[in-house]
């Protein structure tokens, strides 16, 4: 069985039908819950929206449908309603006023913000690299691709996707992406990433994404970040001195090979 409330808004009178309806799905109801749902419809065309919220089957009103009571939890569900219901009546004058297609699937799109495009962390280092190109040294672009490569490495094995958004870049992907590389295991016999190595690949990072968060040409990811301070704000770098890097050591083979260098150091006088 499935409840449904409609609340029909008739716009200066079209051809075109529009109506928001409130339903919760009883037939799926476990323990006295069943989801709440609102259904858009536009011309016979509709579309539902899970709410993501569960309300109590005895609790709601089927004439009114609300939830009765004053408790706090009636309250935020009604309100919620309501403020949803704004919401999508807005989507719904946005596409009208601007001409965009006017669909169910297109109100719903708007409401959920999935008809809106960000940029990504890829397109940011595609941007990057051909901006560039003719600006950079040779072997600071190597470094660059090569600090990318692990950027891109760390995005696979700590989201399990091959790219995220730009806004969803924050002070904790800092963090992850400086531990992914301070635990990070060479493919070839090479010696773990030394810290000062680890801090240049997180300042480049850095001037990467400051091209995106104060925009350059017609790259303009600045719009994304609305209200959102700088994720490298509270960041501190912590570069070690030559003799801290030398020292520094996981396991006694890399000891040893670190010993053996210094004292090649020490015997032709490089310092």
């Amino acid at each position: 069985m499935k409840i449904f409330f409609s609340l029909k808004d008739e716009l200066m009178k079209t051809n075109s039908t529009f109506s928001i309806l409130f339903w919760i799905n009883t037939s799926r109801s476990k323990d006295n819950l069943a989801e709440l749902f609102t259904r858009v419809t536009i011309n016979g065309k509709r579309v539902n929206i899970s709410l993501k919220e569960k309300v109590f089957t005895d609790l709601w009103d089927k004439r009114k449908s609300k939830v009765r009571g004053n408790s706090l939890r009636a309250k935020y569900i009604n309100h919620y309603m309501e403020v949803t219901r704004q919401q999508i009546f807005q989507s719904y004058v946005d596409l009208k006023t601007t001409g965009g297609i006017l669909t169910a699937k297109a109100v719903k799109e708007r409401f959920l913000k999935e008809d809106e495009t960000y940029p990504t962390l890829k397109e940011l280092i595609e941007f990057h690299n051909e901006n560039t190109r003719h600006i950079l040294h040779y072997d600071t672009q190597r470094h660059y691709k090569t600090s990318q490569k692990y950027i891109l490495e760390y995005v696979i094995k700590q989201y399990k996707k091959e790219d995220i958004y730009l806004r969803d870049l924050n002070y904790g992907f800092i963090i992850g992406f400086e531990n992914f590389l301070r635990s990070y295991t060479p493919k070839h016999p090479q010696p773990s990433i030394g810290n000062n190595t680890i801090m240049k690949h997180i300042q480049r990072l850095r001037k990467m994404v400051t091209m995106a968060f104060f925009g350059i040409r017609d790259f303009n990811p600045h719009s994304f970040f609305p209200n959102i301070q700088n994720p490298f704000f509270f960041f501190t770098y912590n570069f070690s001195s030559r003799y801290h890097e030398l020292f520094y050591f996981k396991d006694k083979t890399q000891a040893i090979n670190k010993i053996i260098i210094m004292l090649f150091i020490i015997n032709n006088h490089i310092f």
